[in-house]
């Protein structure tokens, strides 16, 4: 140390003052003794937490004697942080996190303060890894006086008003923490200080907490904390599937923003993007529609810079697009999405990762499914070094993805994905929920299509009339089918199934243009069904299929559309 032996002194002499009592500790402060250097003064700091609980408690309450008795570590410490800050190379935003307890009280007078700023006195630890953060936010016991808080910073590195560094090659646990220092002073502002526990999955906590400060908040009557808990109250009843709750908590925070906010006051914005996802997931997309250009409207006014909720919103119009089936404007407006969301965030923010999968959602609808695959993967890798393991939007990657490797015949692949987004939907989401159900109905339609393609893992399966051509073809050579009139007949009629196939039709396209909903097409499925099922066991060894062809010729020729396929047989 080059502070003087009195500063060394004073500085030993407190530590000895910490452990009077106590054996061990004194020991430790002999090594500490012999053994400190100024360029390990990081090491001490993360390895022995006499000397971290010292410093910041008095940092904290600004106890200045024990303050100036520490002068040489503090300085030490901020000279060490200093010179690895400049050895750093960091040239994009990058992500770091900390969790902690705060009082309701400070949690209000925080949240009453977005978009200003906050300012740290001690030495701020944090991690890359959010699940050690959570572990240090959950680590008091709970009780309504006390609000667990995982704080996410986003770190510009061109914006240098303290050092900071990962001090994972200098810390006294290594790399277990992924820890990453701020020396004292550090100022950030607070984009936002919602939903912290929504964030990562736990509804039912985030729940309990926000009844909590809504007691707080009437009682002290403030409308902008009261609006925005009936708002992150709505969006919880929303993920929990009670969805006209959720909406009468959105309205109930809409009008008491515009009773007491001014027309265009930003926390209004979220508020009617909230409500168009309402009217989203009801499937009225011009209502939908209506309510994001709202925000969006609010959101381009705003005087405080907007960037990312501008980005959200015209995700969100992107969507309702893409319902549309226009492909061209739901791109436009995801591209804008992500232009936005990649200018100020870090590279790996899961926001961005929810922009491809809908990117690659649109490519999938296009069956463009190398491009759909490449945003795809894009967001499962984000998410997986971002989310939480158990993340609902892990889960909506992973449906994406096997849609899309169902599109590219990959069954098994497209199997294993499956199976990983139920595992992880029901782990977060109630039985009932929408999202569960989907997936349901995607691997029912998985295992229809491994059902009839049992020997087949190379084709498609379009619809069941499609299928019947595939089983076909697998049976019957065209030698065989010449020897009698009815095999000619219905591998004529399979033909032209087959030209349907070569166009490159999605499934969907199929089923608009063998409509379903037709009584004609209704009556026809169990006889395309048992037609598959025979011609599987004529495949392990011969059933008759005279009767049944016969009439699914007949019933066939009547149902499908000339101009769909161009030619009439039979």
């Amino acid at each position: 140390m080059a502070h003087g032996e009195n500063a060394r002194a004073e500085l030993i002499n407190l530590f000895r003052a910490y452990f009077h009592d106590n054996t061990n500790g004194l020991r430790k402060v002999e090594e500490f003794e012999r053994d400190y250097r100024p360029e390990d003064a990081i090491l001490w700091y993360t390895k022995e937490s006499f000397i971290y609980t010292t410093l910041n408690k008095a940092l904290r309450i600004q106890d200045i004697s024990t303050l100036h008795k520490m002068r040489c570590f503090i300085a030490d410490i901020h000279h060490q942080l200093d010179y690895l800050c400049r050895q750093s190379n960091y040239t994009s935003n990058f992500e770091v996190y900390r969790g902690q307890c705060m009082s309701t009280h400070d949690f209000q007078k925080h949240s009453r303060n977005v978009g200003g700023l906050i300012s740290f006195n001690s030495l701020l630890s944090c991690s890359e890894d959010h699940r050690v953060a959570l572990l240090y936010a959950n680590s008091q016991d709970r009780n309504d006086s006390i609000v667990p808080v995982l704080l996410h910073i986003i770190v510009n590195p061109g914006v240098r008003n303290t050092a900071f560094s990962n001090i994972i090659a200098v810390s006294g646990f290594g790399d277990i923490e992924q820890e990453f220092l701020f020396s004292m002073g550090a100022i950030f502002r607070i984009l936002s200080i919602q939903r912290l526990l929504i964030e990562m999955g736990d509804l039912n906590q985030s729940e309990r907490f926000y009844k909590i400060v809504l007691r707080e908040a009437y009682a002290n009557h403030d409308p902008r904390i009261i609006a925005w808990i009936y708002n992150d109250l709505g969006f919880i009843a929303s993920q929990n599937g009670f969805k006209e709750k959720g909406l009468q908590f959105y309205k109930k925070a809409l009008r008491i923003g515009q009773e007491r906010f001014p027309l265009q006051d930003p926390q209004l914005a979220p508020i009617l993007n909230n409500i168009g996802e309402f009217y989203f997931d009801s499937e009225d997309f011009d209502k939908a529609d209506e309510y994001y250009r709202k925000a969006l409207e609010i959101d381009m006014k705003s005087t405080a810079p907007a960037l990312y909720n501008q980005a959200i919103r015209y995700q969100n119009i992107g969507m309702v697009y893409n319902e549309k089936q226009n492909y061209k404007d739901a791109q436009k407006n995801f591209k804008k999405s992500l232009d936005k969301k990649m200018s100020i965030l870090p590279q790996k923010h899961p926001s961005i990762a929810i922009t491809h999968r809908s990117i690659s959602g649109v490519y999938c609808s296009q069956g463009r499914f190398t491009e759909a695959l490449q945003h795809c993967q894009a967001a499962l890798a984000i998410e997986r070094s971002s989310l939480p393991p158990y993340h609902v939007s892990l889960s909506k990657t992973h449906q994406c993805m096997a849609r899309i490797y169902l599109g590219q015949e990959q069954f098994m692949n497209a199997q294993k994905e499956i199976v990983e987004a139920l595992d992880i939907a029901k782990k977060t989401l109630p039985e009932q929920h929408k999202i569960i159900l989907a997936i349901k109905d995607d691997m029912d339609h998985l295992l229809t299509m491994l059902k009839f393609g049992a020997n087949l893992p190379d084709v498609l399966f379009y619809n069941n009339a499609c299928e019947l051509r595939l089983n076909w073809n697998k049976v019957y050579d065209t030698k065989y089918l010449a020897q009698n009139e009815f095999t000619n007949k219905l591998y004529n009629l399979l033909l032209v199934l087959d030209r349907f196939h070569r166009k490159g039709h999605t499934r969907t396209m199929c089923r608009k243009m063998v409509n379903p909903d037709d009584d004609r097409y209704a009556n026809i499925l169990p006889e395309v069904q048992a037609a598959n099922l025979s011609l599987q066991s004529e495949y392990i060894g011969g059933v008759n299929l005279h009767n049944i062809i016969t009439s699914l010729i007949r019933k066939l020729n009547n149902c499908l559309q000339d101009d769909v396929f161009g030619c009439k047989v039979g």
